[in-house]
């Protein structure tokens, strides 16, 4: 392995020890980066297409703008994309469970096996997804807690990994 290869190994390991121990600025910064991108990405749009003249397309840069006024709302209210995206992920998990309680009322309408096990799930899924939608910033510090556990252990383990075949 390569000498920027350990060097990223240990910025991912610096990156995960914050993640883990700022949850909430990791949050914070991920959604201003986040809005940066989209204002970014509509002046680009926009700037292309006013630059096509005759050529222009509306449509798109109606788009364009819309995105740079999404950056600019994230820019302004961070707590508040922070908040809605576990929001809706707890609201999609709450819809699969229902799903999932249906399918194991008709298993069980069918045969007598596998019904418990589909139901049990379920309403894991169920409760996961009224946790996460009651809660959502908690849930979301929680979820890049377990993001930086996850990018400690693999630059640790990747280390491990460079230091064997190194020697």
């Amino acid at each position: 392995m390569k000498r920027e290869t350990l060097i990223s190994l240990i910025i991912m390991f610096l990156a995960g020890l914050f993640f883990l121990i700022h949850p909430g600025d990791s949050l914070m910064l991920a959604a201003r980066v986040f809005g940066i991108a989209l204002i970014l990405a509509g002046a680009i749009g926009t700037a292309a297409e006013i630059g096509y003249g005759a050529n222009k397309n509306d449509k798109w840069l109606c788009c364009y703008i819309v995105e740079i006024l999404a950056g600019i709302l994230v820019l302004a209210a961070p707590a508040f994309v922070i908040k809605a995206f576990p929001f809706i992920a707890g609201l999609i998990l709450l819809a699969f469970g229902i799903t999932d309680i249906v399918r194991a009322v008709l298993v069980f309408l069918e045969t007598v096996d596998g019904w418990k096990t589909i139901l049990a799930f379920a309403i894991v899924t169920v409760v996961l997804g009224i946790v996460i939608m009651c809660n959502p910033f908690g849930t979301s510090k929680l979820l890049v807690r377990i993001l930086g556990l996850v990018l400690i252990y693999r630059a640790v383990s990747d280390i491990l990994v460079y230091r064997h075949y190194t020697v």
